[in-house]
């Protein structure tokens, strides 16, 4: 069994007219094999643990120590 790997960008928009958008710092950058993930300061906690359980579960690598 074969799993393609796809690349989905996701953009943040704001839809409110009034307010200005201001770009957040990069916080971390965390890259396993081919997948790499930008974290921006200012992510929600409960977010940045789920895709990071899902690249956990994703792993094939052994951890080194």
């Amino acid at each position: 069994m074969t799993q393609t790997n796809d690349l989905v960008p996701i953009q943040m928009v704001n839809r409110d007219a009034v307010s200005v958008v201001v770009k957040p710092k990069l916080g971390a950058k965390i890259k396993l094999n081919e997948a790499e993930v930008l974290f921006y300061n200012g992510i929600d906690k409960a977010m940045a643990r789920i895709i990071l359980q899902e690249l956990m579960t994703h792993d094939t690598q052994p951890v080194q120590s």
